[in-house]
């Protein structure tokens, strides 16, 4: 008993002594489950499956910071799990609700698990042992063997609850399936509550509410869907190097999970107390500094800090005060060796001094970039669509009386940071999706609806000077041009959706200027270059029964092409959460 004694009693000494002020590095954090996660009772409909285990996975990947084959991938948390008995009469309560929101879950868990363990943090017996000066192992034992059993907690209780500086619950409180013809979709809302167990110089216990987050996400698969190949494109869910065997509904399933859980690991990272930190140990140059953190916490290439200097409030209060912004340049590898150091590069504010804090600034990884975009040198002929809708005779007469070499839109980017994956910084995977309106114009008052649409995939990189970068970038994808045109006559009702189909390729150039750490302002231009349509996609349907007809076309002597020069402005967002998995199969090959 001795030894489990000695280590019960530095645990408890270690957690009272650690209890107020402002850390100036990461201290690794005591972290309490009350379940893994808890489930309302009939969130998901009967005869409906749901993958519990997959979700612990992600739960333990985004919020503790443990990958597949149990390994830790951060040291920010220390992980336990409370007592079956003490967590009882939480469910029993939270199962009877009928309706559920955060703020009922989080009064149910204080009146219930947080009441049993104030009852024994706060008992005289552990008050007595906090501000006792215990001088050998000889008063720990004593301590153990008498006044230690006068609780109802056995020894392995006793451990978890003296060294639980945090007390967390993740939840959901909907799982819902629909499908609608070939479509099915998943969707998720949850959230999760986090508890601060605070120990006072006198041996008083608190416990004080963190945050209570909700968030949601959807996940969706086509059944049936085909590649190219003829292979099932949802039959296979991948996440790193691991992958799982699904059907469609599994698929959509499993990415509402992903885009749920990896939301919850940002809110969790946003929590002051959770922050990593580190000060400045060394200035290498006028805005580049060496930090302790790195491997060991987890920390990866173009992670995010804000720079802190503390100054006094009008009461005499620490206050810390956001001076600037950096990034990691260069992560160390301080897991053997605590004096290497990571780089980091300021982007934001005046130079800094050694002892200067930097605390973490969570992102989700991804940026959105959104602007608003003109086309010029179309190649867009009114007589290849004119033929097109002759041949399906739509009309007898040319509809369109001009050529089309203009166009405005939008555009809207999904940008996933590669750099922990690649070890270059600032580099990106980009998905680019566009639609734009081109200047054809007709000659009928029954005008058909004409636009442009685009999908592409591609690599960008950023060089900063200061606030402003210069970046670059490549993508292939595809281009269509489409329109929707109503045909009445007589006793018809007829819509005809056509799209011209068209492969391209692009070189995207631009400057951006970070005006905040989470916002930028953009302004590029991009040249692409397309294959001529060689393909008219028609969906043909009658309206008087929804009756459907698809029909494709092979187009010959098609000369018009949708390519051109593009020009854009507007702005870019660094995400902290996101509804659907975009990329997330890449977050755990995450090493630099």
């Amino acid at each position: 008993m001795s030894k489990k004694s000695s280590i019960l009693i530095l645990m408890i000494l270690i957690l009272s002594v650690s209890v107020f002020g402002e850390e100036s590095t990461y201290v690794r954090k005591s972290i309490t489950a009350v379940d893994s996660v808890w489930v309302k009772p009939g969130a998901i409909k009967a005869g409906d499956s749901f993958d519990y285990k997959f979700l612990d996975k992600m739960l333990d990947f985004y919020v503790k910071g443990i990958n597949e084959d149990n390994e830790e991938i951060e040291s920010r948390f220390d992980f336990n799990i409370l007592p079956e008995k003490m967590t009882e009469e939480f469910r029993d309560k939270a199962n009877s609700l009928e309706n559920v929101d955060p703020e009922i879950l989080s009064k149910i868990l204080e009146d219930t698990v947080g009441k049993e363990i104030l009852n024994i943090l706060n008992s005289d017996e552990v008050k007595k042992f906090r501000i006792e000066n215990l001088k050998n192992e000889t008063d720990l034992e004593t301590f153990a063997g008498t006044k230690g059993k006068a609780n109802s907690a056995t020894f392995e209780e006793m451990k978890i609850l003296m060294n639980s500086a945090y007390i967390y619950l993740p939840y959901i409180t909907l799982i819902e399936k629909e499908v609608k013809g070939k479509d099915v979709a998943y969707k998720i809302d949850g959230g999760i509550i986090w508890y601060n167990v605070k120990i006072s110089k006198d041996g008083n216990v608190t416990i004080n509410k963190l945050i209570s987050a909700k968030t949601f996400a959807i996940g969706s698969a086509e059944i049936g869907a085909k590649d190219s190949d003829g292979k099932l494109i949802y039959d296979e869910f991948v996440f790193g190097n691991t992958s799982y065997k699904v059907n469609e509904t599994q698929y959509a399933q499993y990415s509402a999970i992903l885009a749920l859980t990896k939301n919850l690991g940002v809110k969790t990272k946003e929590i002051e107390d959770f922050k990593l930190k580190s000060q400045i140990m060394e200035v290498k140059s006028k805005k580049e500094y060496s930090v302790s953190v790195g491997k060991k916490e987890g920390l990866f290439l173009d992670d995010a800090f804000d720079l802190i200097e503390q100054e006094e409030n009008e009461n005499g209060e620490l206050i810390n005060k956001k001076v600037g912004f950096v990034r990691i340049s260069k992560t160390g590898d301080n897991r053997e060796n605590a004096t290497n150091y990571s780089m980091v590069k300021q982007y934001l504010g005046s130079s800094q001094t050694e002892g200067t804090m930097i605390t973490e600034h969570p992102f989700l990884g991804i940026d959105l970039k959104i602007k608003g975009i003109y086309a010029t040198n179309l190649n867009i002929k009114k007589d290849d669509i004119n033929f097109i809708l002759n041949e399906m005779s739509i009309n007898s007469s040319d509809i369109i009386t001009k050529d089309a070499d203009k166009a405005i839109g939008v555009q809207g980017i999904f940008s996933y940071n590669l750099a922990p994956i690649t070890g270059v910084s600032q580099m990106f995977l980009n998905i680019d999706m566009s639609a734009m309106l081109p200047n054809l114009e007709t000659s009928t008052d029954d005008k058909p609806s004409i636009y442009m649409y685009s999908g592409y995939l591609g690599l960008s990189k950023k060089l900063w000077i200061g606030r402003f970068n210069l970046n670059a970038g490549i993508g292939m994808g595809v281009d269509a041009l489409s329109f929707k045109y109503d045909y009445k006559a007589f006793i018809f009702d007829y819509t005809y959706n056509i799209d011209l189909l068209a492969y391209g390729a692009k070189l995207d150039i631009g400057t951006e200027f970070l005006a905040t750490p989470n916002l930028m302002l953009n302004l590029d231009c991009s040249y692409k270059a397309t294959t001529k349509p060689k393909k008219a996609k028609t969906v043909f349907t009658n309206n008087y029964n929804d009756d459907e007809m698809e029909v494709e076309y092979t187009l010959s002597g098609f000369d018009s092409t949708l390519g051109g020069m593009t020009i854009g402005a507007g702005f870019t967002y660094s995400l902290k959460a996101l509804p659907f998995d975009l990329f997330g199969f890449l977050d755990s090959l995450k090493k630099y």
